[in-house]
């Protein structure tokens, strides 16, 4: 056996010992020189057909590569010192040349093309390798070297994706990057999800493409192609529905724009100031849509809305959150940062505070969006909201009625019905008054504490849909309990027991609620079958007479 095919053989067991992918720091005693990978060239030995990925030298570790089918990618391998071989293995292609520039004789190819070994000292290793594989798959080209004890280690693996021609240059919804934007910038390489606004309180998102009523909405865009390759030689072109106007990188009022710049954004404006507009935004690559947004534009504050109004405790204690406020355009979008402050008029001797409220409908909390009373003194009270609009126009709420009640010394309590079937739901209402007979305030509660813990119950034939709580409230002086009906037939009663209200000053104590349960198809009773048979014999009877008489005649 030769020297030479002896060295083929000894390098043809160490790769295949190594394997294919496995990957290793290699030895700094191996001093391997970094792989170069040479550009598209016209010429029949450069390399041809890269689509994208990284070319040039001082190429290690994890590479990644897309070339196409018929092209081929020349490799440059090399020991600036003394190490004893480099080598090329590819998977999922072959290698269609491969030399030593140092020393020839060194240089092996395995029989399927698949290996490259250099055993000589100071190498230049030179491959050309190409594909087999079909678009879609992955050709994989791994970089080896040894040092003197001849392992091999893994210094540059290249996964090569073979693509078809007409990936190239070509819109690819995947690789490119289309959002709706807050500000004027082109499209953002790291976003592809459309931004929110935030809100002027508190800095919530606002959700959907909603712009302010002087703002303005941005589609910024990067277009690629499925190789991550920026388009070239494209018109991309946006039009708007009517209401709104559209400009190729913020320029121009026009109902159309178009750019060849695949890395810029359009800005959209409504036409109308201060109107509420709805506009939808069509993006096309050479006339292929690619994209539809449409953004809502908010228009100036046109009404007041006041909600969710409690019945208040007269204290001179805050009564917190006691009425929702909206503010609204004329297409009853809800507005944000709109302060809206109470009517002076209206404040009275009964009626001493009322603060300012802020709206900020996108709040996650739940103190947002509502205003805090105060009202020492019982009664009924007139209140009214006013802001100022774009234009300085005053715009005032509804005048609406703020109750302020006492605290409860009073109870009652009520069921639905009288009497219940089997498996039926009983309602239980219980009613609170305060010292002067009115209903109490909202912030009532039904318990107090663990000292003065409530009682609410139907005995073991009642259970309560959702248990009864300390802190739970009445609601314009009433509170509601369900409760589901058990099997067994009979009177009960229910105990309605509120510590935390009983009192000897307004005769108080806990409450008593007659109820029955009663089957629709109970059943009949002896009494009643013998006073049934008693009727029937008396009706016939009866009827033996008439015909008696009948006879005689």
């Amino acid at each position: 056996m030769s020297i030479k095919t002896l060295r083929k053989r000894i390098a043809l067991v160490a790769v295949s010992a190594l394997g294919v992918g496995l990957l290793s720091v290699a030895p700094a005693s191996a001093a391997v020189a970094d792989l170069t990978v040479d550009a598209n060239g016209a010429a029949t030995t450069d390399s041809s057909g890269i689509v994208s990925g990284t070319t040039g030298s001082a190429l290690t570790g994890a590479q990644t590569m897309k070339m196409l089918a018929t092209g081929q990618l020349v490799l440059t391998l090399g020991t600036a010192t003394a190490a004893t071989g480099v080598g090329v293995v590819v998977s999922g292609g072959y290698i269609a040349a491969c030399a030593d520039g140092i020393n020839v004789a060194t240089t092996t190819l395995s029989a399927d093309k698949t290996t490259c070994t250099s055993g000589s000292a100071a190498t230049t290793l030179t491959a050309t390798v190409r594909p087999t594989v079909a678009a879609g798959s992955v050709m994989t080209v791994t970089t080896k070297n040894t040092n003197s004890s001849a392992t091999w280690s893994t210094v540059t693996t290249l996964t090569v994706t073979v693509v078809d021609s007409t990936t190239i240059n070509t819109f690819s919804a995947a690789d490119s990057y289309l959002s709706v934007q807050t500000s004027s910038t082109a499209g953002a390489a790291t976003d592809n999800v459309d931004d929110n606004y935030t809100s002027g309180v508190g800095g919530y998102a606002i959700p959907g493409t909603r712009v302010t009523n002087t703002g303005s909405g941005y589609f910024g865009f990067d277009l690629k192609d499925g190789n991550g390759n920026a388009l070239t030689g494209k018109v991309v072109s946006a039009t708007v529905s009517p209401a709104c106007v559209v400009g190729a990188a913020g320029t121009g009022t026009y109902s159309a724009a178009s750019t060849t710049t695949v890395n810029t954004y359009f800005k959209v404006d409504k036409v109308t100031a201060n109107a509420p507009a709805s506009c939808t935004l069509t993006v096309a690559v050479n006339g292929v849509t690619i994209a539809t947004r449409t953004f809502t534009f908010l228009g100036q504050l046109s009404k007041i809305v006041v909600s969710e109004v409690v019945r208040a405790k007269a204290s001179t204690t805050a009564n917190a959150t006691a009425f929702y406020v909206e503010a609204l355009d004329s297409a009853d979008n809800a507005l944000d940062n709109v302060t809206v402050a109470p009517v002076s008029a209206y404040y009275s001797a009964g009626l001493t505070g009322l603060s300012n409220v802020t709206t900020n409908p996108y709040s996650t909390t739940g103190a947002q969006n509502y205003g805090t009373i105060t009202c020492p003194t019982k009664g009924t009270y007139k209140m009214q909201l006013a802001s100022t609009n774009s234009v300085g126009a005053t715009v005032l709420s509804p005048v609406f009625n703020i109750v302020c009640a006492g605290s409860a010394v009073n109870y009652s309590a009520s069921l639905d019905k009288a009497s219940y079937a089997p498996g039926e739901i009983a309602t239980l209402t219980i009613t609170a008054k305060d010292s002067q007979g009115n209903l109490t305030h909202d912030y009532q509660v039904l318990g107090t504490d663990t000292t003065a813990e409530l009682s609410i119950t139907g005995g073991s034939m009642f259970t309560p849909v959702s248990t009864p709580q300390n802190e739970d409230t009445f609601t314009n002086g009433v509170k509601k309990y369900k409760f589901t009906v058990g099997a067994t037939e009979g009177s009960y009663n229910f105990i309605v027991d509120l510590p935390g209200i009983n009192n000897t000053t307004y005769a108080q104590a806990a409450v008593t609620v007659p109820v029955a349960i009663k089957s629709a198809t109970s059943a009949v009773s002896n009494a009643e079958v013998l006073a049934a048979i008693v009727k029937l014999i008396a009706s016939i009877n009866k009827q033996i007479r008439a015909l008696q008489k009948s006879l005689k005649r």
